[in-house]
């Protein structure tokens, strides 16, 4: 078993590195009892800000420069955008200007320089080039939390019991998702389990919104235009 970690881990070196059981200083896989096993002292996460930065660096010449998606297919016009209230790249793709890293900022993103990606066309080909311009200015954020990272101070971590009581009463929270807005509401009697739990997806609005796109689109547009819209059929129920 812990050959197969290890082996699925090289694969994925900088996401899993953190958890101590990287590979050691001559590049190979570290066995039980050598120096460069974890249990033995080495700090294994030693430079990965530097690996980020060459694997963020990395990615963007593979990104590509254009789409080939023809224009005009699949339009959603920021009137009915804003009816069928969807969001994310759907939305903005229709020039609705709304992000909520930036609008409604949690967790870090105040300090960040959260760049919102429109597009007024509202077609597939806006849609497609609202997602390829986030991926750059995801990568943005990415080089941002890096340069911050050397002068933070604190712990990483912190001690939750097993079980949290929320306070008796209701609260609502939503959160910007690669798909769009994902909105959480929960209803607590102060118990061990909410009363109450609602998630509210991106996805169920997104399809909504086929009833105004799909119209007149050609038979041979359609894979184009439905995979634009960007939802998840397991989402759209609840």
């Amino acid at each position: 078993m812990r050959g197969r970690v290890l082996r699925a881990e090289r694969e994925h070196d900088v996401g899993a590195e953190l958890g101590g059981a990287g590979p050691g200083p001559d590049d190979q896989l570290t066995q039980r009892g050598s120096p460069g096993h974890p249990e033995n002292g080495q700090d294994s996460a030693a430079g990965w800000t530097d690996r980020v930065r060459r694997a963020v660096d990395g990615l963007r010449p593979d990104l590509p420069a254009e789409l080939d998606v023809a224009p005009g297919s699949g339009v959603l016009s920021l009137p009915d955008a804003k009816a069928y209230g969807v969001s994310g790249p759907v939305a903005r793709a229709s020039g609705l200007d709304v992000d909520l890293r930036r609008d409604d900022p949690y967790l870090a993103y105040g300090q960040l320089p959260v760049r919102v990606v429109t597009r007024t066309a509202g077609d597939a080909l806006a849609r497609y080039e609202c997602v390829l311009d986030q991926v750059h200015a995801s990568l943005d954020l990415a080089e941002a939390v890096l340069d911050r990272l050397p002068g933070l101070s604190g712990p990483v971590n912190v001690r939750l019991p097993k079980t949290v009581k929320a306070p008796e009463g209701a609260v609502y929270e939503w959160t910007e998702n690669p798909l769009g807005i994902n909105g959480y509401y929960l209803v607590s009697r102060g118990e061990r389990t909410p009363w109450r739990l609602k998630l509210r997806s991106a996805s169920f609005n997104n399809v909504q919104a086929l009833t105004a796109v799909l119209p007149g689109t050609r038979v041979e547009d359609l894979t184009t235009v439905l995979s634009s819209l960007f939802f998840v059929v397991g989402d759209i129920d609840r």
